[in-house]
């Protein structure tokens, strides 16, 4: 029994870092997932990745593998390179849609309250509603006031037939997802999520 404990002591170690540096390389690619509903999450994710799979990667470098076994997993490494480029863009769009149907009955019942209206609308997260000739009711202002603290946007903004709602400011980095029957009145870089749901990522 003891004659076989550094065989399989090894092959366990081995076995850890491959699923280490797969697990790695699963949370760099799937992280964009989370852009828009949970940022700093998809940060962290991002960078655990990068740091296990990186590790693990130096680990199978400087094992005593065959250079066979090292090629394999470098083309596993460029394969996920690559995967991560092709898929950012469909999974950050993918984040609106998540972001969506998270806050489905918030967002909606928003509208509701904001659409009649026939003039520009602005709501500050913990400031008082800009709506100068009182549109709203006390109730109604009272309850955008509560579903915008839920949806933990940083302002909602009504013109006409648009309602956009900024989910994210980061010095120059924007997320805002928007609602408009009129899809003509959007600049390019918005991309579609849902219905008449639009979503961007934009600089200042």
């Amino acid at each position: 029994m003891k004659c076989n404990e550094g065989p399989n002591n090894l092959a366990m170690s081995k076995r850890s870092i491959h699923f280490t540096f797969i697990f790695g390389l699963f949370l760099v690619i799937i992280c964009p997932l989370l852009d828009v509903v949970a940022f700093e999450t998809a940060i962290l994710m991002f960078l655990l990745g990068i740091v296990m799979a990186g590790l693990s990667f130096l680990a199978i470098l400087f094992s005593q593998d065959k250079w066979r076994k090292k090629g394999i997993w470098t083309l596993i490494l460029i394969a996920a390179i690559g995967l991560k480029w092709i898929s950012a863009p469909p999974f950050s769009r993918a984040s609106f849609s998540i972001f969506y149907h998270l806050h489905k009955e918030e967002l909606n019942e928003i509208n509701s309250l904001l659409l009649p209206t026939s003039l520009d609308i602005r709501i500050d997260m913990g400031k008082q509603i800009q709506d100068p000739e009182n549109q709203l009711t006390e109730e109604e202002k009272s309850r955008l006031m509560t579903l915008q603290s839920d949806l933990g946007t940083y302002y909602i903004f009504k013109h006409d037939s648009l309602i956009s709602y900024e989910i994210r400011g980061m010095l120059d980095a924007r997320v805002r997802i928007v609602y408009t029957e009129d899809r003509s009145e959007l600049p390019d870089g918005h991309v579609p999520v849902t219905g008449n749901w639009y979503g961007v990522w934009y600089n200042n």
